[in-house]
This record gives structure tokens, sequence and C-alpha cells, in this order.
């Protein structure tokens, strides 16, 4: 299997998604390509969010970019915990491939590998800005020039913990 199997269809997909909803949309000036905002966030689950069903929780803002933007309704994580799942949807790849294992402790040694093209690498080929705010978790040792930053991984600009 093509290292970057997994990662071109999935790009093409949420890029279609978006095109089409911004076909149907009236805008004054519309942009040229589509803007495009991934939201990864640790221990939520599909259904807590409103505009995915809970009877409680509100979530306007969500709701609304959920209702203007693509939504996705069947998605798998690449791992069950926070630093694996952040390395295979930005590599498109097993984790395991793309040299993290599990849940990555400060100090330690593994991270995401330098040589790994990232969803950010795709998008810049393309012609997009990108960034990355938030918090990273693809390596031990953050801040270090010993392993990959943000800026090493495709992301012009960065602003992580």
């Amino acid at each position: 299997m093509n290292r970057y199997s997994l990662l071109r269809p999935s790009l093409a997909l949420a890029l279609a998604a978006i095109a089409q909803h911004r076909s149907n949309a009236v805008e004054a000036e519309a942009p040229s390509k589509p803007n495009i905002v991934v939201l990864l966030c640790d221990d939520l689950g599909y259904g807590d969010l409103q505009c995915y069903g809970h009877p409680y929780i509100k979530t306007p803002h969500l709701n609304q970019m959920a209702k203007e933007g693509a939504r996705f309704t069947n998605f798998y994580s690449a791992a069950p915990v926070c630093s694996p799942s952040r390395v295979g949807l930005l590599s498109g790849r097993s984790p395991n491939r793309a040299g993290v294992y599990d849940w990555i402790p400060a100090g330690h040694d593994v991270h995401l590998r330098a040589g790994e093209v990232t969803i950010a690498h795709l998008l810049k080929q393309a012609g997009y800005a990108t960034c990355m705010s938030g918090k990273w978790h693809c390596n031990g040792k953050f801040n270090s020039a010993q392993q990959p930053l943000p800026g090493d991984v495709g992301f012009d600009h960065w602003f992580a913990t």
C-alpha cells in the first residue's frame, strides 16, 4: 500500500465536500479555494456535541460550523490515545509506521518522524497557507531541535503546547 494512500483519499473527500458546500453558498466574493479547519479534541465522543444529537450540552458555534461546512458522520481515529491519533491524522498513516506507538511522555525520545509527509505539506503544495494552534504532542522533547516541531512538518505558522 502506498504510504499516502490513506491521506490522499481523506484530503480529496474533505476538499470535495467543502467545495460542494461552497458552490451551494451565496457569497459576495468567494475565495478561489475553500478554507479548511480541522478541530481535534481529546476525549470528545461522537455524541458529545449538540449537532450530533447530545440532548443537554449546547454547542452553538460548533453547530454553526457543522451547518455551514462539511460534517463527517463515519470516521475512525487512528489510535485510542492522543499522540498516535494526532500523528495518524497528520500523516494519514498508521501511527506506528510514522514513529509513534503510544502517548508520549515529556522528555521521551519518541516523535513523529521528520521525513513524514503530512496534510500540511500537501496543503502547502496545493497553494494553501497552513497554521497549527493548540496541543501538538507529537514529540517528547518539545521546543527542542532534537525532534520535529510543527514548523518542520509543513506548518507555516504555529502556536502550540
